[in-house]
This record gives C-alpha cells, structure tokens and sequence, in this order.
C-alpha cells in the first residue's frame, strides 16, 4: 500500500474517531452538559491546573500579532488562550465536532481567526504561512508523524518555530505496560530504528473512547527520535522536556504538583519541544488574508 492510501486511511478513521473530542472524558468528570461560556470556563480553569506547566512551555505572551496555526484542536482551551493572547489564529483538525466548537469559542468570545477541517499530513496552507504552530498532543496521533512535522516546518516563515507536545517513549506508563519490550525498544532507538508502536492495550491507557476502544493511530516518541526527526526537516530543538504524571499514583496521598516537579521531568508521559526554522523572524507578521 502506498504512502497516499495510508495516510487516507488513517486521516478517515482518526476524523471517525476523534469526533469525540478530547476532553470529553472530563466533561463528565465536571458534569458539564453544554458550550454555553460558563461550562467552557469551567472545563478550561479545570485544563489550566491540571496542566500548570503549558503556559510555560506555550509562551502566550510571545503570540501577539504573530500568525499561529494551531493543529489538533481538542476542547478548544489552548486556541483560545493563543487567541486571547493577542495573535492571527488559525486552527486545523481532522475532525469535524472540534472544529465547529473552536468556531463557536472564537465567534462568543470575540476573537479573530477560524478554523477549518483539514489533514495535517496534506495541510491546506502555503508554506511560510505562519510565524508559529501550535500542537498539543496530536502529531503523535496522525499516522505518519515524521509528514506531520515536515508539514509543520514546511508552512513555518524562516526563524518561526512549532511549539509541540507528543507521548515519551520512555514513561513511567509505557515502563509499566512495556517493561519486558522497552530495552529492545532503546536499541532499536540507538539504531535510528521508527518510533514505537504502542498495542491497543497501551494506547487506550492515553486515549480511549466510550466504548473503552483505543485511538486508532498513536506512536511513542524519545528524545533522540524527535530530535531526528527535526534535524531531518532543517528544524533546530531549541528547547525539550518530559512533562506530566498520573493521578492514579498519588496514592491518595502524594501532592501531584510534588509529582510533576519532580518524576515528571524525568519520566513523565508526555514530550515537550520547541523547534525553530532557520532564519530571522520578524518582530510582528502581517495578519493574513482571511
């Protein structure tokens, strides 16, 4: 089967998939049942503590009046801070639902911008369209992150940079599902070997529908493999760190926050990177053409 066909394939079952948009799950958590702007309020206060670190990493202050094209869209509290800080937004998703709700966010909120549905891997812009992209969590989902990524470099004006998150290969959660696997997986890493696979018993572990059914595509990521990857595509890492930790190991009585500080940096599950194109960028960008 050709690279076309695969991607086709796995952009139809990701757009099928994703249509429960992440998130979701905590929807009920809060018991939130609308979009009106006091449940988004809700939803997206809940999103900023349990991730504290994101600001950090997403620098919202730097976005105003830059061209930022956020892709992979999810409950729509990251494009919204991106758009209230200020900066030309731009969204993109495979999937249908969160598309619509990032547009209703923009429309009540006041924000310039919109988003469209679309493939990352086939990405409806223009190179050197955008000063910054945005991508939490979703590059990793797409079925061909090394396309993703070139994609990303491809639409970046020269000294612009893809702020990205994606699952660490070497985790806490992929040690305890994959402890037997995972040396093999290093030597196969130091080799240059393609990003780890995880089985449909890892991925929903991440992200699982109603159903219990795991997210079709998903792939693990190191250190090393990322920092491949951006070499491959001309990018430079300015910056990266492992983020995140589980409530479930808290134990009932173990500070999260303890835990992010400190295991987190080590062996969290989740990948942080900021790549940057080569170039001089521009201290503001003309908004673009709607």
């Amino acid at each position: 089967m050709d690279a076309a066909a695969v991607d086709t394939r796995a952009d139809r079952e990701n757009a099928a998939f994703w249509e429960m948009i992440c998130g979701s799950n905590w929807e009920t958590r809060l018991g939130i049942t609308d979009s009106s702007p006091a449940s988004l309020r809700k939803f997206d206060d809940y999103y900023r503590t349990f991730y504290p670190y994101l600001e950090d990493w997403l620098d919202p202050a730097s976005l105003a009046g830059r061209d930022v094209l956020e892709v992979g869209l999810g409950y729509g509290t990251v494009g919204q801070m991106i758009a209230a800080a200020g900066a030309n937004y731009s969204g993109l998703d495979v999937a249908r639902a969160p598309v619509d709700l990032m547009n209703r966010r923009l429309q009540t909120g006041g924000y310039s911008g919109c988003a469209v549905q679309g493939s990352v891997l086939d990405a409806p812009f223009p190179a050197e369209s955008f000063d910054v992209v945005v991508s939490i969590g979703c590059l990793h989902h797409t079925g061909d992150v090394q396309r993703a990524i070139g994609e990303a470099a491809r639409m970046l004006r020269p000294g612009g940079r893809l702020m990205m998150m994606v699952y660490h290969a070497y985790s806490y959660q992929t040690f305890a599902r994959r402890r037997a696997k995972l040396v093999g997986d290093w030597l196969r890493d130091r080799r240059g070997a393609p990003y780890s696979t995880g089985d449909e018993a890892l991925r929903a572990v991440y992200d699982a529908n109603a159903a219990g059914e795991a997210a079709p595509h998903t792939v693990f990521l190191s250190h090393k493999q990322l920092t491949r990857t951006a070499e491959r595509h001309a990018l430079t890492v300015s910056r990266i760190g492992r983020e995140n930790f589980s409530q479930r190991l808290q134990l009932g009585v173990i500070p999260r926050n303890w835990l992010l500080a400190t295991f987190g940096k080590w062996i969290g599950s989740d990948l942080y990177a900021v790549l940057e194109k080569p170039g001089r960028a521009k201290n503001a960008s003309r908004s673009r053409a709607a």
